[in-house]
């Protein structure tokens, strides 16, 4: 997952700012999940999160429309003069992989899947496939 249209906030309100806004998602995403998902940064607006045991995609759609909504509440907290949103690439083992780099590079790929589809959302790496 990552900041839709993150540079633009550095170029238009400095690096500071910026790190401003990847603190606050940082938080957000740590107190979003289970104490047993694995949360991270990977680089410079781009996070990753493992989640085990999910019970269904019903589950995972909700916590994917959970975390873009929560891009939007980060806008609101630190008084953002923009919307801040995010769009989330979803990728699921075994369907989609079995190493690290291959779940990655599905989710990647499902992730500007979402940024070509209007930012702000979500999709699933098998939804690519269906196309």
């Amino acid at each position: 997952m990552d900041i839709d249209d993150f540079k633009s906030f550095n170029d238009d309100y400095g690096h500071q700012y910026g790190d401003k806004i990847l603190q606050k998602v940082g938080e957000k995403l740590r107190g979003a999940f289970r104490g047993t998902d694995i949360v991270g940064r990977i680089g410079g607006d781009e996070f990753i999160v493992f989640l085990e045991e999910i019970s269904s995609r019903e589950a995972i759609i909700r916590k994917a429309r959970e975390v873009c909504g929560m891009f939007r509440k980060v806008g609101d907290e630190i008084g953002s003069p923009r919307e801040i949103t995010g769009s989330v690439g979803v990728a699921c083992c075994p369907d989609d992989g079995l190493s690290f780099d291959s779940l990655l590079a599905k989710a990647d790929q499902a992730l500007y899947h979402a940024k070509k589809c209007g930012k702000n959302q979500f999709s699933f790496s098998t939804d690519l496939s269906n196309r």
